[in-house]
């Protein structure tokens, strides 16, 4: 099993990224280079993609946040 260092992660760390698809979609992707983790989700038309940006970062965190738990 993977060993993960939570004190690695950090919130400036995060690297984010909105692409326009080919079909004209966008999508949102987080990633946390220092841990090797990245979440994408393709952005929904009609909410705001800060919001969605900020779920996103919220779930790498919990995710990061349990894989610790999980190691301990």
């Amino acid at each position: 099993m993977e060993k993960w260092d939570f004190k690695l992660m950090k919130i400036e760390n995060l690297k984010i990224e909105l692409t326009r698809l080919a079909e004209g979609n966008r999508l949102i992707r987080v990633s946390e280079p220092t841990l090797g983790i990245c979440l994408e989700k393709k952005a929904q038309p009609g909410q705001s993609i800060v919001k969605q940006k900020n779920q996103l970062v919220n779930a790498l965190v919990h995710l990061i946040d349990s894989k610790v738990l999980a190691a301990a």
